[in-house]
């Protein structure tokens, strides 16, 4: 028990701890105050070390502040304006570069801030721009490179987060910047987004303390990019977004957790989709073989089956039916038959991987492309050229050595009879 003279002195201590306590929030407030209405204009941040200046000492409270700042800008600057078009469109897409310039600081601030890099490149890789993902992408570069050099100094941390780091990255290259550069003609820069995205992967799973699911989406997104199974791909991926997912719901991070729903619901529904498919297709190939057998000819539909009687009904819808379009299912020479959409994804998987096949040539050859096809296999960088899905109704491989890269279009006339 303190004698009644040691009361003051524990006053006056207690006074001066609220003072100080008041006058740091004093300070916090006026270095955040200019970024408190950025949500009606992007103002001008300066860089993490100049900012280190202003915080006084103050770096991890001006980091964890401006991070909360962040997450409220992107959520009511970026979020509820991406998909419109006209002042609004471009003011969200200036936000999203405002949202990585905050990013950027708060990690300047607080180069072990593993929340932010997470938080700030989730956000920046849910947009639709390719600007958004190169940043995303940046920005976890920047984060990976901070723990490579706290290893390189036999620094130990509590949590290596480098293998979240390099999935990030790697979920990034193949969902957002490859689909992007495939959908806008470039199939050489989506091969190249693919390889990024595979080496991250592989990363991520010989990264420190990565868990089991790690490896086995390595394993899965290779295999597919080696020209597996349609379905492995984007398997991997489905295990990369439930992991995600627990782990957001274990942090009631509700914003992360509706995004990565989106995502599980899509590629669920993709899966199911094509195994439906193959499962129609399988049986239906098997009663028009059947119909060749006993007419000896082809079935040129599907609903010559029922007429004949080997099969009581055909599926009136598809599963990879959309409001895109329409799936049909295309009769062989053999009697069997193919989805045409599933045989579109399965050439496309297949030219991507003969893609990335040619810029290997390409990076050992001095950035010659192969002379053909053929040469990918003398040179043993493919196996074999596998059969196209329809190459026996014309189906071929189409390549100039001059622009380096394979296509393989259907055939003009799937449907004979709709003429």
């Amino acid at each position: 028990m303190l004698p009644r003279k040691g009361y003051p002195l524990v006053i006056l201590l207690f006074l001066a701890a609220v003072i100080g306590t008041g006058r740091v929030r004093l300070a916090l407030d006026a270095i955040v105050e200019p970024f408190r209405n950025v949500g009606e204009e992007v103002v001008y941040l300066p860089r993490g070390d100049a900012m280190k200046i202003i915080a006084c000492g103050f770096d991890t409270p001006l980091a964890d502040a401006l991070y909360i700042k962040g997450q409220i800008y992107f959520s009511n600057n970026v979020l509820r304006r991406s998909d419109q078009s006209g002042p609004l469109g471009a003011l969200a897409a200036k936000g999203r570069d405002y949202t990585y310039e905050l990013f950027d600081i708060v990690t300047d601030l607080n180069p072990r801030f593993i929340r932010a890099y997470q938080i700030g490149a989730f956000a920046l890789a849910s947009s639709q721009s390719l600007r958004s993902n190169l940043n995303s992408i940046a920005l976890l570069e920047k984060g990976t490179a901070e723990y490579d050099s706290l290893e390189a100094r036999s620094e130990r941390v509590p949590i290596d987060p480098r293998w979240l780091f390099h999935l990030m990255q790697a979920t990034t290259f193949e969902v957002g910047i490859s689909s992007r550069l495939q959908r806008e003609g470039d199939p050489a820069g989506a091969a190249r987004a693919k390889q990024r995205a595979e080496e991250e992967f592989l990363l991520a799973a010989k990264s420190p303390n990565a868990p089991f699911f790690v490896v086995l989406a390595a394993v899965g997104y290779q295999d597919g990019l080696q020209g597996g199974d349609l379905v492995n791909t984007r398997l991997a991926m489905l295990s990369v977004w439930e992991e995600l997912y627990r782990e957001a719901a274990r942090r009631r991070d509700e914003g992360m957790m509706e995004e990565l729903e989106d995502r599980i619901g899509r590629d669920r529904k993709f899966v199911e989709d094509v195994v439906a498919t193959r499962a129609i297709q399988d049986a239906l190939s098997e009663a028009g073989r059947e119909f060749l057998r006993r007419y000896g000819r082809p079935p040129a539909m599907p609903g010559d089956l029922v007429g004949s009687g080997i099969v009581r009904e055909v599926p009136m819808t598809l599963p990879l039916d959309s409001e895109n379009g329409l799936d049909r299912l295309v009769p062989l020479p053999d009697g069997s038959f193919r989805s045409r959409i599933l045989g579109d994804m399965e050439t496309r998987q297949y030219l991507d991987y003969l893609m990335r096949a040619v810029i290997h040539y390409q990076r050992s050859h001095g950035a010659t492309s192969p002379p053909s096809l053929e040469a990918l296999v003398e040179g043993g960088f493919v196996p074999e050229l596998r059969p196209l899905p329809f190459a026996t109704l014309g189906q071929k491989f189409v390549y100039d050595p001059k622009v380096g890269v394979p296509s393989a279009p259907l055939p003009e006339n799937l449907f004979p009879d709709a003429e």
